[in-house]
């Protein structure tokens, strides 16, 4: 899933537990894994160097030319999705418990993606046994050069998401 997917399912459980930013931040953390359990797609990072025989050791390429552009899309993504959290769930922008338990949520559903790119840096045993896991949990029907079903269904995905949380707050 794309990092706005991910983060829109955890703000929408931030939504739903609005006294409790921390259960909100480690049920966000814990979806991510659900998610990434499902066929979804995938966009190019036209910087990412894959080792053909474990993906523990792919990494991202800083000096590649394309590291700002991937590190511009990145960035884009998750504040798309966060955009698409605060306008759903906090359109007032003030910040409450409520807003809290949103953000957490949606921190902790983007988090395990940013700490796979400190484990393919850092190579720390902890991070990269959480990081095992969330290779071998990640589906492994490959969509990525179906880019309409892709988009579609993730977009469909999060919208349901959306409407869920705001029917049953």
């Amino acid at each position: 899933m794309i990092l706005a997917t991910h983060g829109i399912v955890g703000g929408a459980i931030g939504y739903l537990l609005p006294r409790h930013p921390i259960a909100a931040f480690f049920l966000g953390f814990a979806s991510h894994f659900v998610l990434d359990a499902i066929p979804h797609w995938h966009y190019p990072v036209l910087s990412e160097v894959k080792h053909p025989e474990d993906h523990m050791k792919d990494s991202m390429d800083i000096h590649s030319p394309y590291f700002p552009f991937d590190l511009a899309h990145i960035a884009l993504d998750a504040l798309t999705g966060a955009a698409v959290v605060w306008y759903f769930f906090h359109p007032a922008l003030i910040i409450d418990p409520a807003s809290i338990s949103v953000a957490s949520g949606m921190v902790g559903a983007i988090l395990p993606d940013v700490l796979l790119f400190l484990a393919w840096e850092a190579h720390e045993s902890l991070l990269v046994k959480l990081q095992r896991f969330h290779m071998w949990i990640h589906s492994k029907v490959d969509i990525d050069d179906r880019h309409v079903l892709g988009i579609t269904t993730q977009a469909l995905f999060a919208a349901l998401m959306v409407w869920i949380a705001l029917m049953i707050h």
